[in-house]
């Protein structure tokens, strides 16, 4: 299991496409099983995740808001 928590130092589309662009290093670069990649946030993180979802509902299993 690979755990990764991000501080962001915004949030919104920006920072949703950097969450994206991290989330794909990861999956390149690591052992990961794609079909086993949840994402989780809170508050303005929260919104920042259910953007990056939206943007690519292909990547994430689940998501936790």
């Amino acid at each position: 299991m690979i755990v990764v928590s991000v501080q962001l130092a915004d949030w919104g589309e920006t920072f949703a496409r950097q969450a994206i662009e991290l989330t794909d290093c990861f999956l390149d670069n690591f052992p990961v099983d794609c079909d086993k990649v949840y994402a989780a946030g809170y508050s303005p993180g929260g919104e920042t995740m259910s953007q990056a979802v939206s943007m690519r509902p292909d990547l994430y299993a689940a998501y936790l808001h």
